[in-house]
């Protein structure tokens, strides 16, 4: 390439930078992908055609966010709070008070999902014992039926999370799947990806208290039923912390854990099931603190989708103003309890107006124009979609040809950039 083509191209460059920090300025977002990037606070991401289901916690009552779910247990435990993550469309959250937990099956089944939750952890907690979960069971079941210390068939049952592990407190897997590892005492438990020495310490993401994150779990199932080829994965706040798959990582098993290390061999991958009829059909959203009983935990945001969502995007609700964000979830816009509504102001602290998108806030016309925002518990079951990917093997980033509008459009500038220049020069 030539200097005068450098030269160019570097211009356009700099023109291109400028339309970023302009895009930054009024809260466009250029993320890589996921689904959530659509839905600024989430409002309406109940509708996508990629979403399972999905709750906001945005009812009434604790009776009516538990009619949303096929089992409920210590609801006596369960309240609707006012505390929600900064990025979120709704004013509920579900506020766990010791143990609680939610249950429901995900019919007829798939073989490839994400779960994202957003989740705040009491400070004061000291031992979490088991978090939400994904799984399967064949055949299905109403309730949960964990079957703790014992090693699935094949057949029957695999389940895995992603929790709060150990004395430090660190994030991991905590997985059942038919060949995983047990102690000498055939006692099965949960297995670990990420501990550290040898297993005699935590992994490497540390906890955070006291703060909203957002948590993302990918399982895929093996195929065929006779394959060692299934995957997990888990994000926080975006970020791939661990995946979990054919040939990676590399380490050795130590009674239940399976120890990176790079002088092990390469993890085979999950042979998850042995019949095709095992899939992933239920989601536990789970907070069993029995060792900790005063510890609190806050949940909101929940989606399930057949590909990566992501963190929520938008403008902050502690800079939108109490209005900032369309009224209390969405249910209808004239009914909404925004007072953005038909162009007016976003609330105290908000400006969206007429437009309704400034600065990614979802003001403005979405009072009049009824908007949903997230009801909860919308279950919009739809057929299997192609999976995925990204940069690095994950079967977990965007489809081909899903590019994020800000990208398109900033190349889009450096194009018009080049062919200015050109007629200049013929000019």
């Amino acid at each position: 390439m030539g200097n005068a083509v450098r030269n160019r191209f570097g211009r356009a460059l700099g023109r291109f930078h400028g339309v970023g920090l302009l895009l930054a300025a009024t809260g466009a977002q250029a993320a890589d992908y996921g689904i959530a990037q659509k839905y600024a606070h989430d409002l309406g991401i109940e509708k996508d055609p990629d979403v399972v289901f999905a709750e906001s916690f945005e009812a009434a009552s604790i009776n009516s966010v538990v009619g949303n779910w096929e089992e409920a247990q210590w609801p006596e435990n369960m309240a609707l709070a006012s505390d929600v993550p900064p990025m979120s469309g709704g004013k509920n959250s579900l506020h766990a008070d010791g143990v609680a937990a939610l249950y429901r099956r995900l019919l007829p089944g798939y073989d490839e999902l994400y779960f994202r939750f957003y989740v705040k952890i009491d400070p004061a907690c000291t031992n979490i014992h088991h978090w939400p979960w994904l799984g399967g069971r064949n055949p299905s079941t109403k309730y949960p039926f964990p079957q703790a210390g014992l090693k699935p068939t094949g057949s029957d049952r695999w389940s895995t999370g992603v929790e709060p592990m150990g004395k430090g407190e660190a994030w991991d897997f905590y997985t059942y799947w038919k060949d995983q590892g047990c102690s000498p005492d055939n006692m099965c438990w949960g297995n670990t990806f990420n501990m550290q020495k040898g297993g005699n310490a935590g992994s490497p993401f540390a906890v955070t208290k006291g703060k909203w994150l957002s948590i993302e779990l990918m399982v895929k199932m093996n195929q065929p039923a006779s394959a060692k080829n299934g995957e997990q994965a888990f994000w926080i706040d975006g970020e791939l912390k661990s995946h979990v798959k054919p040939g990676q990582p590399v380490g050795k098993w130590v009674w239940d854990k399976f120890v990176p290390d790079p002088a092990g061999s390469p993890f085979p991958g999950f042979q998850w099931r042995t019949v095709p009829e095992l899939n992933i059909n239920y989601v536990w959203l789970e907070h069993f603190v029995d060792t900790d009983p005063s510890c609190q935990a806050w949940f909101d945001d929940v989606v399930i989708a057949k590909k990566y969502i992501g963190p929520m995007v938008g403008t902050s609700n502690s800079d939108a103003g109490a209005g900032g964000v369309s009224g209390s979830g969405g249910d209808s816009g004239s009914a909404g309890n925004a007072s953005a509504g038909n162009g007016g102001s976003a609330g105290s602290g908000g400006s969206a107006g007429s437009a309704g998108v400034a600065a990614g806030a979802t003001a403005g016309n979405s009072g009049s124009s009824g908007a949903a925002g997230g009801g909860g518990g919308t279950d919009t079951r739809t057929e299997e979609a192609a999976g995925p990917g990204d940069g690095d093997g994950c079967t977990c980033g965007v489809p081909a040809g899903d590019e994020p509008s800000a990208r398109w459009l900033a190349l889009g500038v450096v194009v018009m950039a080049l062919r200015r220049r050109r007629r200049g020069r013929a000019g």
